[in-house]
């Protein structure tokens, strides 16, 4: 077990800061994603029971726990995901007999 226990409010904050240290331009963007909110909808329900309630969309604010796990999905995406898809491809050999490559091959 860990010997600290942080708070997601706690947590978010201390991982925003170090990253504004480290990296001004990748602090912004995490902070850009978490300032995007969440779209939900609501229902209010119709003056006239005939008609069918009105649905809103509407974006609202991260709970600290949600910010918290968009701060670590954009450093995944950034760190992890992101460099498997610039990697070029790597040519494959072409398979000799029995479907393996031969030295002479390589």
């Amino acid at each position: 077990m860990s010997t600290h226990d942080y708070t997601a409010a706690q947590a978010l904050e201390l991982l925003l800061g170090k990253l504004k240290e480290r990296d001004a331009d990748l602090a912004l963007h995490v902070q850009s994603a978490i300032d995007a909110g969440k779209d939900v909808e609501e229902r209010e329900p119709s003056r006239r029971s005939r008609k069918r309630p009105r649905v809103y969309r509407k974006v609202v604010r991260l709970s600290d726990e949600e910010a918290l796990q968009v701060a670590l999905d954009v450093l995944q995406a950034y760190f992890v995901e992101q460099p498997l898809l610039e990697w070029p491809q790597l040519p494959l050999p072409s398979l000799g007999r029995g479907g393996l490559a031969t030295n002479a091959e390589l």
